[in-house]
């Protein structure tokens, strides 16, 4: 029962105010009854025990409460006694053990605090352990012994109201120090007083009686100090422990807090996180530190406490001295006594503002990259080693109806058109053979409807990156562009047709005219100036299907879409339709290769071409090339005369006639413009010619393994 209602004054604060104001009344009213009938000596002591909770659970007002109370005391005795000069000393006296009482324990509470004082847990020095262990018990039996032949003393001079109080004394720090002898103690020294008493000879009855209340007086004191000292002490080697942690923790922040939310214990790493030296808040209450955002998380906090769940980690925003706010993990570990009752909570606080501000920089950057990769015309997937789709952007389902979750883990042929799955596996298995390699295809792809629209696919392999781990690809819909390419080809092809048949009436009826010619000429022969006439007709009909010709070559530039093309092999090609006869070629290009029109060839043929009918003296043609910040730039040189400067830009312009476009390099120039190469003419006249063809980033690339 006693235990219950310890449990219930820890549990609840307020319960020790009822109780010291409840035993305050009693002990006021029953020595108000004493005192109005003349009586000093039975109910006075009462006053000790509102004095002894005070000074037990109140130490910094024990002093004053008993000062307070003494005074009241002698107060209602100055008051109520008809004749109070008879007895004053003797309530005097009582006043004064009163107030020694009273600063007794709240003395021996501060100075020898028990690990169960959870606001003020503290580690005793090796120091103040020998005292309490070698001097107490010596202090106790002197002070006992005095004690006995001072009342002996008084007694045999038939006084039993100044000395009896001393008796207290030994009691209450036999009952402190030495919970579990105190009552035992409070009896023995109640039995030796009433011993004591009944060896003194010709004793008034009434003495007698007055001491048997005053043995009594002495063994409830012992039982309830002893008693508490039992229930609370039994905590202490717990508290010990978490006190020793806390002091001992370095600069981890951790501080105890009791089930209320009182602040217990504060380390030096609580002092460097919230900015509070101890003595600023040991004693206060944890709400100091909330937050004036987040004001229920304490109360979350003290909740998990009281209910003895406690938390494992716990994230807040609690509030330094200087009012900055700081981001905190918690953890709680719980504290409970030999009854696993919950008494308190240790706390330890990390720091994680530099962490949430990064987190939420980091979030901010992914829903930002989420943002774009949404809103922009590719989409980005990831495919692992076995063809499955890892990773695919949300923005597949505004550009081709699929939700993301619909294709995660299907192969990436799944939704591909049939005809082209043998292609894609080829190409898919080629590019896991070489770390890095990157590739670009275009196939049909599947909506979510039904339809297949064709898409562009870059890839490139990143088994190799952690990161990644897998093949990164990103794809487009070309539809509209196959279309108008197809458009384009289609009318190409057309005008190509009519074309073809122009030229070919051309072609015939030029053959018809040059017969014609021919026959004229042997009819007129002898009239040499008609003949001369002829002849000229001639040439003119020999210059148009000239022309004709060239046109038929300008007419196939654009018709076919670029390809990759070897440079060593074109240039081959190149030479292979013209004779030069004993002049030396070295082409140096290695396994270069450019995207280019597939008139490619005739470029290299009219470049070689103008070396071999304009270098004069030519006897070494050479090809090479250079890589410089990102483009390549092939060189086609000979040791010939080379161009005149003025001449230089000529050769690239385009004529007023097709006759003086034929001679220049205007064809080479715009089937190359095709794919963004430029071609320029840097030789030295009478070093040879230099021609340097610049290839920009991402239309040249080398082939691997000579393919």
């Amino acid at each position: 029962m006693f235990d219950k209602t310890l449990k219930r004054i820890k549990n609840n604060p307020h319960i020790v105010s009822y109780a010291i104001s409840c035993t305050l009344i009693i002990a006021v009213v029953l020595n108000f009854y004493m005192l109005f009938f003349s009586q000093t000596i039975i109910f006075d002591p009462l006053f000790y025990f509102p004095i002894i909770l005070i000074a037990y659970y109140y130490p910094q007002r024990g002093v004053v409460a008993s000062v307070s109370i003494a005074v009241l005391y002698l107060a209602m005795v100055l008051v109520l006694l008809q004749d109070p000069a008879k007895i004053i000393l003797t309530c005097i006296g009582h006043a004064g053990f009163f107030i020694i009482v009273g600063f007794v324990i709240s003395y021996l509470i501060t100075t020898f605090p028990h690990e169960f004082a959870i606001y003020n847990l503290l580690v005793e020095t090796v120091e103040r352990s020998r005292i309490k262990i070698t001097v107490i018990p010596s202090l106790i039996v002197i002070f006992t012994s005095v004690i006995f032949l001072l009342n002996f003393m008084a007694i045999q001079a038939s006084h039993t109201v100044i000395f009896d109080p001393l008796f207290y004394f030994p009691i209450i720090l036999i009952a402190y120090f030495y919970p579990r002898r105190g009552v035992i103690a409070s009896v023995i020294i109640a039995v030796l007083y009433i011993v004591m008493v009944n060896v003194i000879p010709n004793l008034p009855e009434e003495i007698t009686i007055t001491c048997i209340g005053h043995a009594g007086f002495f063994v409830i004191i012992g039982f309830v100090v002893s008693h508490l000292n039992i229930c609370f002490s039994r905590e202490g080697p717990i508290h010990e422990r978490f006190a020793n942690i806390v002091e001992s923790s370095g600069y981890e922040a951790y501080l105890g807090v009791t089930p209320d939310g009182m602040v217990t214990d504060w380390n030096k790493g609580s002092e460097l996180l919230y900015g509070y030296k101890a003595l600023e808040i040991v004693n206060r209450s944890i709400f100091m530190l909330m937050s004036p955002d987040r004001p229920d998380d304490i109360k979350h906090l003290l909740k998990k406490i009281q209910e003895g769940t406690g938390l494992e980690e716990y994230e807040t925003e609690l509030m330094t001295k200087d009012r900055q706010r700081v981001q905190i993990s918690l953890m709680v570990s719980l504290i409970t006594n030999y009854r696993n009752d919950v008494i308190g909570a240790l706390v330890l606080a990390h720091n994680i503002t530099e962490r949430k501000l990064r987190e939420q920089a980091l979030q901010k950057n992914e829903a930002k990259q989420r943002a774009m990769i949404a809103n922009i015309a590719d989409v980005i997937a990831i495919i692992d080693i076995k063809g499955k789709i890892r990773y695919i952007s949300e923005n597949i389902e505004k550009l081709f109806g699929w939700k993301p979750v619909e294709l995660m883990g299907l192969s990436h042929t799944e939704i591909a058109h049939h005809e082209d799955v043998e292609r894609i596996t080829k190409v898919f298995h080629k590019l896991l053979e070489e770390e890095n390699s990157s590739t670009t295809i275009e196939y049909r792809y599947q909506l979510k409807d039904g339809i297949f629209h064709t898409i562009q696919l870059t890839a490139k392999n990143l088994v190799h990156d952690p990161n990644i781990n897998g093949v990164l690809v990103n794809f487009h819909d070309i539809s509209e562009r196959k279309l108008l390419e197809d458009t384009l080809i289609h009318v190409n092809q057309k005008l190509n047709v009519l074309s073809q048949l122009t030229r070919k009436d051309l072609t015939n009826q030029i053959f018809v005219l040059s017969s014609y010619l021919e026959l004229a000429v042997q009819d007129a022969e002898g009239q040499d100036k008609v003949i001369e006439r002829i002849q000229n007709g001639q040439q003119a009909a020999r210059l148009i299907n000239e022309i004709a010709e060239f046109t038929k070559d300008y007419q196939d530039m654009g018709a076919k879409p670029p390809k990759w093309q070897n440079v060593k092999i074109v240039s081959l090609l190149g030479l292979s339709h013209i004779s030069i006869g004993k002049i030396q070629h070295s082409l140096e290009t290695e396994n270069l290769e450019i995207f280019a029109d597939p008139l490619l060839e005739n470029v290299y043929q009219r470049i070689f071409e103008n070396s071999v009918a304009h270098g004069n003296r030519v006897t070494t043609i050479r090809v090479h090339y250079k890589i410089s910040t990102g483009s390549v730039t092939i060189y086609f040189e000979d040791n010939g005369i080379g161009i005149p400067k003025v001449h230089k830009e000529q050769i690239f312009l385009r004529g007023a006639t097709a006759r003086s476009a034929m001679r220049s390099l205007i064809f080479a120039k715009e089937i190359l413009d095709i794919t963004g190469i430029t071609i320029k003419e840097t030789g030295e006249y009478g070093a040879g010619v230099r021609f340097e063809m610049t290839v920009p980033e991402g239309i040249w690339r080398f082939s691997r393994n000579g393919e």
